[in-house]
């Protein structure tokens, strides 16, 4: 496990944590300012198949999204990544789907574990021309409603989704060996 402070291009220091191998890299997005630590077990799971990167969102409550996406393109800079693929829970989702939507070249694919859905004004026609291969993953008990997973789905050219049974907002913890083959198989297409 390789810790880093990236700089970002405000000047703000965020911390990151690099382990495993292979490719592509998948970078880790957190939800709503929680701790990356939520992915612990997840890293777990992928970190001898392929090379994980968690990054730590700035505590700033309210962050705009814009400013969140920059600040990945930092983590990205920062690890010297010219392309990676994007994991993101909660409001880290809509982090990920904001950069593949910004920086399409980018990304290589594209993981989505529920986050607030489309609720912006021409989100849905902008996620109509993403080009980037996703893969939904939630849990059945997840208590958000499923419009907003649905709707996603729905405007994307190029996704798949996985429903598990049984698991709630943090599937790879209800349901961990099929959560990480889900995107494990992803990620190999």
């Amino acid at each position: 496990m390789e810790e880093h402070k990236v700089i970002t291009d405000d000047g703000r220091v965020l911390w990151a944590v690099g382990q495993g191998r292979g490719e592509p890299p998948l970078v880790l997005c957190h939800g709503d300012a929680g701790p990356p630590d939520v992915f612990d077990g997840l890293v777990g799971l992928l970190a001898d198949r392929v090379r994980v990167i968690r990054w730590h969102q700035r505590d700033d409550p309210g962050c705009p999204t814009a400013r969140a996406v920059a600040d990945l393109d930092s983590v990205r800079a920062h690890f010297g990544l010219a392309e990676m693929a994007l994991l993101g829970q909660g409001g880290g989702a809509d982090v990920a789907l904001h950069y593949a939507l910004a920086h399409p070249g980018r990304v290589s694919s594209l993981v989505y574990v529920p986050g607030v859905g489309l609720d912006e004004p021409g989100l849905v026609a902008r996620c109509r021309g993403l080009d980037v291969p996703t893969l939904i993953v939630d849990g059945a008990a997840d208590v958000r409603p499923r419009w907003a997973v649905d709707s996603l789905a729905e405007a994307l050219p190029d996704v798949a989704r996985v429903v598990l049974p049984g698991a709630g907002d943090v599937p790879w913890v209800g349901s961990p060996g099929s959560f990480g083959w889900a995107v494990l198989a992803h990620l190999a297409r």
